[in-house]
């Protein structure tokens, strides 16, 4: 197993990145409305104008804290199981710029698993500084503590190893 170390603050955004990441979503979010306003009535075109204008209030207000977007928290309900996805725990810019940085570190292939099994490229990163900002992001998010058959258990943070995976065609 192939396990990278890179230097610390590899996965961060500097200011130029942040500034041009800003401007895609204020883009995308003006071609949004462009694409909504050219259909629908008047009250719904002001309706949605006026959410659009709260909303955007809001991720100026978040984006101080250091995320774009809140950080939306979706139960699943399997049995007496916990489980659970979190949305915007990356921005959009981050998830780019991730992807960025691990094709320059490098996928390598996982012979060990048949195509038909599993058909991807992994890279795996040991980097602590990466676990406690995503902990620090999704921990008020995780349930304080939690039971199952063999006993109760309390969350304290995530795995440092990271594991990125590229899906292949077949």
């Amino acid at each position: 197993m192939n396990v990278q170390t890179p230097p610390a603050g590899w996965w961060r955004l500097d200011a130029e990145q942040e500034e041009a990441a800003d401007k895609d979503v204020k883009k995308s979010e003006e071609e949004e409305v462009a694409a909504k306003t050219s259909e629908g009535d008047d009250q719904e075109r002001e309706k949605e104008r006026e959410e659009d204008e709260a909303e955007a209030e809001e991720e100026e207000e978040s984006a101080d804290s250091g995320n774009a977007k809140e950080i939306v928290k979706k139960e699943l309900h399997i049995g007496k199981k916990v489980a659970f996805i979190l949305y915007n725990v990356l921005s959009p810019a981050e998830c780019r710029h991730l992807i960025a940085k691990t094709e320059e570190m490098g996928y390598n292939p996982m012979p060990e698993y048949p195509t038909s099994y599993r058909s991807n490229t992994r890279l795996i990163i040991d980097d602590e500084e990466l676990q406690e900002e995503i902990w620090r992001r999704v921990q008020p998010h995780t349930p304080a503590e939690f039971d199952d058959r063999r006993g109760t258990w309390r969350p304290y943070g995530l795995n440092e190893r990271w594991r990125f995976c590229r899906c292949l065609r077949v």
